[in-house]
């Protein structure tokens, strides 16, 4: 039970995690994984006591599972056992408005792999006990409060948008991640700032260039994608044309480092899309910074309308 838990680190000079100091701990920075050492669930037995047995696994679950020694599997970035498996895991936070129910995190040897995903959070009254339920304590400093980015950083930022100073925003949001690495609306501002950036690459419209090739021929189109390559260092570049060509353009634009797409345009042609140099660069990472903003806070509205906006530009 949670009390004698509470009880335990007191006495000891120490605390319960909150649920956000116990998913930082357990992800080591890998930002928008699954689990405490990646995506891959084949490797879920190297690091994690749970449900079954197979490899490093040799703790049964139902009913004749039991716990595992410490150390018996792998350890993650920061060094610490069990973060995924084993027990649940008690966390200050209540889990109900109500305080009724706190927070366990973690999984356990009695649950299947759905229970050891990092975002994953289960809840107990603090009176229960039982076979599958522990804690672990940190120590050496208050709970941190919920703080945003320093606000000072934030007014720069949005004072760099308005000149479009987008380098010197992304500067400052990146030193502000450092400070609050967990923090959804620095990494959705991040997002807009590549996004912004991105554009900025782009030139005066949206596409760099747009060529119908449907009545050319495949050396004729060859030849117009080579001259939009010399033409166009970084931008957006359009080709609708006929399968086969869409095919030979998609492929000599990766040997360029693009990013492309394509989509059915009719039923004989393709529009192929091409993003070249800083605007594929700054797109993409626009794209990486929303999703990581959407993996903090799975319920920031403005971050999922970005990304929508972002891989509209990337697809489109």
């Amino acid at each position: 039970m949670v009390e004698l838990g509470c009880a335990y680190v007191q006495w000891a000079g120490k605390r319960l995690p909150t649920k956000k100091e116990w998913r930082f701990a357990a992800r080591v920075g890998l930002v928008g994984k699954r689990f405490p050492w990646g995506d891959s669930e084949a490797v879920a037995r190297d690091y994690a006591n749970y449900d079954g047995t197979r490899g490093k696994d040799k703790w049964e679950g139902w009913p004749n599972g039991r716990t595992a020694p410490v150390g018996s599997f792998v350890a993650n970035g920061y060094g610490l056992y069990d973060m995924a498996g084993n027990v649940l895991e008690w966390c200050q936070d209540w889990h109900s408005s109500d305080q009724e129910y706190r927070v366990l995190r973690g999984g356990d040897w009695d649950k299947n792999s759905n229970y050891l995903y990092v975002v994953s959070l289960n809840g107990s009254h603090p009176s229960f006990a039982d076979f599958n339920i522990g804690f672990r304590c940190v120590s050496g400093f208050p709970a941190a409060k919920r703080v945003g980015a320093p606000r000072e950083l934030r007014e720069q930022v949005r004072i760099d948008h308005s000149g479009k100073k987008y380098e010197w925003a992304i500067i400052k949001l990146k030193k502000a991640l450092k400070m609050r690495p967990q923090n959804s609306e620095v990494w959705n501002d991040l997002g807009a700032t590549y996004y912004a950036l991105g554009l900025e690459y782009v030139g005066s419209t949206w596409s760099s260039q747009k060529r119908d090739l449907t009545s050319n021929t495949i050396s004729e189109g060859n030849l117009a994608l080579e001259t939009a390559l010399c033409e166009v260092e970084s931008g957006y570049l359009v080709f609708i044309c006929n399968d086969e060509m869409a095919e030979q353009i998609e492929q000599r634009a990766k040997q360029e480092n693009a990013y492309t797409s394509s989509v059915r345009w009719s039923i004989k042609s393709k529009k192929v899309n091409i993003l070249m140099g800083e605007t594929k660069e700054f797109l993409l990472k626009a794209r990486d910074s929303y999703v990581a903003a959407i993996d903090i806070k799975p319920t920031y509205d403005a971050a999922y309308q970005n990304l929508g906006l972002c891989i509209s530009k990337l697809v489109s």
